[in-house]
């Protein structure tokens, strides 16, 4: 059994983070999110509970469960190599008429994301590089799906792709396997808003193919 002290604080912590996470439909909702700032003088429950925890209706991620079927109305392909040397391999061997490569991660506790295109048979690349903030409010995952988002939106630049072969590489396997899961988890909203965003720029562009293919570091890779 737990030590009373510890189960107490066990469901008040509980029950904060439902509150949080409730919808604004709920009338408790309304309450919680009107608390943006601690009380000293007189404070409610809540307030106490909010300070105590150091919680707040904003600042909590409220997962769903999956809207969509694991990869069956996919438009776009996933591929990962078994090995590191398969993936460089791959990548020199790709005849694709645009690739994109995306990357997220954490340095000196900081949380950043940065994606770059280039084309084949041209000299030079686009790039787009993002701080999402410190490691304490951002998590690498998260930074990883707005990596391949920043390389959505390089893409989404592009002109007359119809016919084209582009390659969206990708170092994160946890997040190519996201794309076709469907499974919930935190930073799902990310992988949603991709895929959507993925499937209707194919719709509307009609490229011959695009691959996303996983490979385990940029790093090497020309």
């Amino acid at each position: 059994l737990w030590p009373m002290e510890l189960y107490l604080d066990r469901l008040c912590h509980r029950a904060t983070t439902r509150i949080c996470s409730l919808p604004m439909t709920n009338p408790v909702a309304k309450i919680a999110k009107s608390i943006t700032r601690r009380v000293k003088k007189q404070p409610s429950p809540l307030h106490i509970l909010m300070d105590k925890y150091d919680a707040s209706w904003e600042n909590t991620e409220t997962i769903t469960p999956a809207i969509r079927r694991p990869s069956k109305d996919n438009k776009f392909k996933v591929v990962i190599p078994v090995s590191r040397k398969e993936s460089k391999e791959m990548e020199e061997k790709d005849d694709a008429d645009i690739k994109i490569a995306s990357d997220g991660s954490g340095y000196e506790g900081g949380i950043g994301a940065a994606a770059v295109l280039w084309r084949s048979g041209k000299e030079g690349m686009a790039k787009l590089k993002l701080h999402l903030g410190d490691e304490n409010t951002q998590t690498v995952f998260a930074a990883e799906g707005a990596g391949a988002l920043l390389g959505w939106h390089l893409l989404s630049k592009e002109r007359e792709m119809q016919g084209k072969k582009i390659s969206f590489y990708i170092d994160s396997q946890a997040l190519v396997k996201a794309l076709t899961t469907g499974k919930t988890k935190s930073g799902q909203w990310v992988v949603e808003f991709f895929v959507r965003k993925i499937n209707q720029w194919i719709t509307t562009h009609k490229p011959e193919r695009l691959t996303i293919i996983w490979i385990t570091a940029h790093s090497g890779v020309e």
